[in-house]
Parts: C-alpha cells; sequence; structure tokens
C-alpha cells in the first residue's frame, strides 16, 4: 500500500492540463444543463370564459382561477379580437379575497367573432407564466368544434397554451454567483475561525482568507445587484436594455414578492461586504502588534489589543449570522418559500445552502492556501478540513432527501420529469465531489502516516515539520509522503469545478417546476377484503379529464359478485366539495369511467366503494399527488 500510495502521489499529471481539463468540464456541463424545454410553475384550473369556449351571452369580465397564488404585475391581462384590437378596460387584477383569481373587465357591446385573452402572471415561486385563452362570442359564424356554452363555463377549461420562462445563461450566471459568492464568505470563515484555530504562523494565511472573504463579498453584491433588473427582465419579458428601467424597478419592488425581499437581501450584502472589510482591517492590526511584541518594542496598550481581539471574534460571528440571513432570503425568494406551509422547507433549504457553502468555499480556500503559503499550514488545513467537509456532506444529504420527498412526489416524476433529471444530474455530481474529497483526506492522513514512519525510522523530528534532515542522518532531507503530495492538488481542482458546475445545476433546479407538477399515472393495488383486490389507476393523473379504471379480483380471478362501484375523490389541500363517480362494468370485474373529477393540482383521498350481490360494504382508501401536466 505504501508503494501504491507513493506512485500516485508521484503520477500526478502537470497542473496546467489538470486545469484545462476542469474548465473544459465546467464549461461542458454548464451547457449540458442547459433546459431544452419550457418551465412553467402556475397552472389554469379553469376560465370563464373557458378554452375554446362559444358563448352566446356578451361576457362582461374574464376570470382565470390558478391552481396556486399568482402576482399581477406589467399588464397581466390584455383581450384582443381578429384585427389585434384591446377590447378589455386595461385593469386586471387578483382577487382581493381569493389570490388564485386573475380578472379584467370586458368593454361594452363586442361584436360577434374571435377573441384571445393574452395572459401573463407571476406564479408563487416567482417566476413568470403566460399563456392565450381562446374564446368566440356566437352570431353569424361559430368556431368549428367549440363548445357551446351559456357563459363559457365548461366542466374543465385548462388554457391550450401555457408558456414559461426557460432559464438562460444570464440567470444562471447570475443566480451562480450570488450562490459562489455566499459559498466563499461562509468557507473562508469557517477555515478563518476552526480549521486554521490553534495553528502556528497562520496569520499570512488568515489574511489571505479574508481577502478572498472579501472578493466573495464583492462577487455576491454584483449578483443581487443585477438579480432585480434580471427578475424584471424576466417577469415582464422585456430586453436587457429596458430592465433598467426606473419605472419597472419600482413597479417590481413595490408589487412582487421578489421585490418586497430584494431591499434586504440588498443590504444584508452591503452589511456583509462591510463586516468583511472591517475584519480585514482589524487583522492588520492585531499581525502588527504581533510582530512588535516579538521584536519587544510594543506600540499599543494591552487591553486595547486584548479588545480588539475579541472585536475581531465578533467581527467573524457577525458575517456568519448576515450570511445566514442572505441564504434565508434567497430560500424566501424560491420553491421552499412558494410552500403552503413554508416553516420547515425554508429552514431545511437555508440549512442545505448553508452545508453546500461550507463545503464549496472550503475548498476554494484550500485553493488559495495551496498557491500561496506554507505547505505545512495548507496540508494540516486539508487535514483538519475533512471532518466538516463529512459533516457538510450529512447534512446536504438529509437536506436534500427532505426537499426530493416535498417536491418529487413519485418515482415516476424523478426520471419523467425535467426537475428530477436535474435533480439526479446533481445528486451524481455531488457524490463525485465527495468522493474526490475523500480521497484529499485519505491523501493527506496516508502521507502523514508515512511521515510518521520514514521518521521514527531515522530516529529525528519530523520532516515535514522542520523541513531538515533529523540529527545522525546523512544530511539530506527525508522525503515524506506529505512533501511528495503536489502543491496545485489536479484533483482539488476537480473538486472544486464540480462545485461550480453544482452551484449552475442548482441556479436551473431553482427555476424549474417542482416535479408535483407531473407525478405521472397512478397505479395502485388496494385490498378490499381478505381474498378481494381492486388495482386503481388513474391516467394522466392530471387536474382537467382522466381516464379512471378499477380492476377488482378475487383469489387472483376476476371478482363478479358485485353489484356497484363508485369512486369518491376528496382534495386534501383545501375545501372543496368532494367528487362521486360510479364506474361502468366493461369487462367482468373491470369498471371505467372517463371524467373531470380532478379540478385541482395537490393532494387527494380517492376512496373506492365496492357493493356486493349479498348488499355488503368493501372499502379501500389512497391518497395520490394530482399533477398540472404531463410529465415530459
Amino acid at each position: 500500500m505504501q508503494a501504491l500510495t507513493e506512485r500516485f502521489l508521484r503520477g500526478f499529471p502537470a497542473p496546467m492540463r489538470w486545469r484545462g481539463l476542469v474548465v473544459a468540464l465546467a464549461a461542458g456541463l454548464l451547457v449540458w444543463v442547459q433546459p431544452l424545454f419550457t418551465s412553467a410553475h402556475a397552472y389554469i384550473v379553469r376560465a370563464d370564459p373557458a378554452a375554446g369556449a362559444v358563448v352566446h351571452t356578451e361576457p362582461r369580465r374574464v376570470q382565470i382561477w390558478f391552481d396556486e397564488s399568482v402576482q399581477a404585475v406589467f399588464d397581466a391581462v390584455r383581450v384582443v379580437n381578429q384585427t389585434g384590437q384591446r377590447v378589455d378596460e386595461r385593469d386586471a387584477r387578483i382577487d382581493a379575497k381569493d389570490p388564485h383569481l386573475l380578472e379584467c373587465t370586458l368593454q361594452p357591446h363586442l361584436s360577434p367573432g374571435l377573441y384571445t385573452v393574452e395572459w401573463r402572471v407571476i406564479s408563487a415561486d416567482g417566476h413568470p407564466v403566460s399563456g392565450d385563452i381562446p374564446f368566440r362570442i356566437a352570431g353569424a359564424a361559430s368556431a368549428p368544434g367549440g363548445t357551446a356554452t351559456g357563459r363559457g363555463q365548461a366542466e374543465t377549461a385548462p388554457a391550450q397554451a401555457t408558456r414559461g420562462y426557460v432559464p438562460g445563461p444570464d440567470m444562471v450566471v447570475i443566480r451562480g454567483l450570488s450562490y459562489l459568492g455566499v459559498a466563499v464568505s461562509l468557507g473562508a470563515t469557517l477555515l478563518i475561525t476552526a480549521v486554521l484555530a490553534g495553528m502556528a504562523g497562520v496569520q499570512r494565511a488568515r489574511r489571505r482568507l479574508r481577502w478572498l472573504r472579501v472578493a466573495g463579498s464583492c462577487a455576491l453584491l454584483v449578483g443581487v445587484g443585477l438579480s432585480l433588473p434580471l427578475q424584471t427582465r424576466v417577469d415582464a419579458d422585456i430586453g436587457w436594455g429596458q430592465a433598467f428601467s426606473p419605472s419597472l424597478l419600482g413597479l417590481m419592488l413595490s408589487a412582487t414578492k421578489f421585490g418586497h425581499i430584494w431591499p434586504w437581501q440588498l443590504g444584508l450584502t452591503l452589511a456583509l461586504l462591510a463586516l468583511s472589510c472591517f475584519a480585514l482591517l482589524a487583522d492588520r492590526a492585531l499581525t502588527r502588534w504581533d510582530r512588535e511584541q516579538v521584536d519587544e518594542a510594543p506600540t499599543v496598550a494591552a487591553d486595547t489589543y486584548v479588545l480588539t481581539r475579541v472585536w475581531l471574534g465578533l467581527l467573524e460571528i457577525s458575517i456568519c449570522t448576515v450570511a445566514a440571513a442572505v441564504l434565508l432570503c434567497q430560500a424566501l425568494t424560491g420553491h421552499a418559500g412558494a410552500e403552503t406551509a413554508p416553516v420547515w422547507p425554508v429552514i431545511s433549504d437555508v440549512a442545505h445552502m448553508l452545508a453546500a457553502s461550507v463545503w464549496l468555499g472550503g475548498v476554494v480556500g484550500l485553493l488559495l492556501l495551496a498557491f500561496a503559503g506554507d505547505r505545512r499550514i495548507w496540508v494540516s488545513a486539508l487535514r483538519r478540513f475533512g471532518p466538516w467537509a463529512g459533516a457538510s456532506l450529512v447534512v446536504l444529504a438529509g437536506t436534500g432527501l427532505y426537499a426530493a420527498l416535498l417536491h418529487v412526489p413519485t418515482w415516476y416524476a424523478l426520471w419523467r420529469t425535467s426537475y428530477g433529471r436535474t435533480l439526479l444530474i446533481k445528486v451524481v455530481l455531488v457524490f463525485i465531489m465527495a468522493l474526490l474529497g475523500a480521497l484529499h483526506f485519505w491523501l493527506v492522513r496516508r502521507g502523514h502516516t508515512l511521515s510518521a514512519g520514514r521518521t521514527a525510522e531515522v530516529g529525528g523530528a519530523p520532516a515535514e515539520t522542520t523541513g531538515e534532515a533529523p540529527a545522525g542522518s546523512t544530511g539530506a532531507k527525508t522525503p515524506t509522503g506529505v512533501d511528495r503530495l503536489p502543491r496545485r492538488l489536479p484533483t482539488l481542482w476537480m473538486e472544486a469545478g464540480l462545485g461550480v458546475c453544482i452551484l449552475a445545476v442548482t441556479a436551473v433546479l431553482a427555476n424549474l417546476p417542482t416535479a408535483m407538477a407531473a407525478p405521472g399515472p397512478v397505479d395502485k393495488t388496494l385490498a378490499l377484503a381478505k381474498d378481494v383486490q381492486a388495482r386503481v389507476q388513474v391516467t394522466p393523473n392530471v387536474l382537467g379529464v382522466n381516464r379512471l379504471v378499477v380492476q377488482l379480483t378475487r383469489d387472483g380471478k376476476p371478482d363478479t359478485d358485485v353489484q356497484q362501484v363508485t369512486v369518491t375523490f376528496t382534495m386534501l389541500d383545501m375545501s372543496m366539495p368532494n367528487e362521486t363517480v360510479r364506474l361502468q362494468e366493461h369487462h367482468p370485474g373491470r369498471y371505467t369511467a372517463r371524467g373531470a373529477w380532478l379540478s385541482m393540482a395537490g393532494h387527494w383521498r380517492v376512496r373506492v366503494h365496492v357493493l356486493t350481490q349479498e348488499f355488503t360494504d368493501e372499502n379501500a382508501e389512497l391518497q395520490m399527488v394530482v399533477g398540472s401536466q404531463s410529465a415530459d
């Protein structure tokens, strides 16, 4: 094993080649994760007039119900006739009593013909969704195949055209820059306060890390500063040239959830930058005073020296607190903040991002120490950072599993939705990064063991500590496993590069609808009695029209001892009337129905009731998640 370790340490390729490989890998993954699909976050439950409806009474307003709370800004509804002329009163609004309802008033005396409702809203997680709802006012001609209704209220009326925001390179870069800035700030703080604690001769290393933290705070400031015009550009569907319009920015700040949180995030970022600069100045003063004490020419009083050290410690605590608050702002504007009960999802999201920041930021800090400073300090820091990285991985795994259970309802959704597949990419990258971290920890520990063994052989002081040959030796410097560890460890570059790729994937993931939007068809088998089973299938399991099949078997054979089969649907997320449907027998033991009983995305309870020929009741229940759209 010793020979294998030494051969591995000697066999690293040139650093420049490894750096090129890391850059190419990061660029390739960044391009690869760019989604080639349209993502939407809020979906229409029904509309009045409905999509494709033919109305015989002139409507006075347009109403659209969504499956979640929405925000209406930037001309949320436009109703145009066949010639493109607007016929609405330009008064689009969210109903004061129902945040799911978007409505506007139509002009009076509309002539018969085709009209199109062009809507655009901001969903609960801060991302825009738009679409078109065509309807026709009956007159001399009617739309072929249109659904004639008295007021346009169909049993179900999802929008036929729904468009969502496709995360572009600007979104990935700006969001990724914000994540990287927080990560570098927190990782550098961990190295300064915990990893390097108690080590001698680390003043220069700490100062470099504090400079790195200032750079991270600046990157965060740029990311947060650009996030407001970015969100304005995305929500208003405009170009970057218009995104800095004061009127649009003001509307964004006053009328959206993101705009309400953004000033807090900006203030916290400025505070983080200021605290990082103050800590750097205090560190420079302490370093100078320490040098003066060594030279026995102190120019500062002892109490001032102690108070400055206390002040520096308080600054470090404040920096950690402010950085965590920035992560809280990011969680509140993401998927976690859009949950119906957001407390625990937000806490979990903050813990997840905190652990990721400590890990990635620590790796970036170790890279800085590898390029400049004492080898002994770098190797010791690398060894001490291992347990912190391991603890971060445990937190990442726990909170990541919680988020997956919250946002990915089925295995089908994990493999068949854009959110699920992107999540799998992130999991694979984290796993590879964890393997590299474990490799580094093993290399350093193994190198330290080799170093101790060789010291015992020559009977002198550790060579990695003194850098000199022990007494009684030939005078040559003793090579050790740690000494042979490349200062620019190539796999450390790979670990940092993978961390940046993970941030890019996270930026994409934060802008996709969760897999709750497409849980996939339901196919479950329930036990009705000791020897009777019911196989329940709901396809495609989205709001609107679905096909329901109940297959009854007794001892593995079709059950024909049945008078009636009914299924009752109950919405669990909000108070709604139950929907009960009676199924028709198409084959022995096979009962089917088709209809629009599922009028809302979310959690439903399905109760199967079977009445036998002997007038006995057999019941069973299941719970399922109804989606807003079919999986890709």
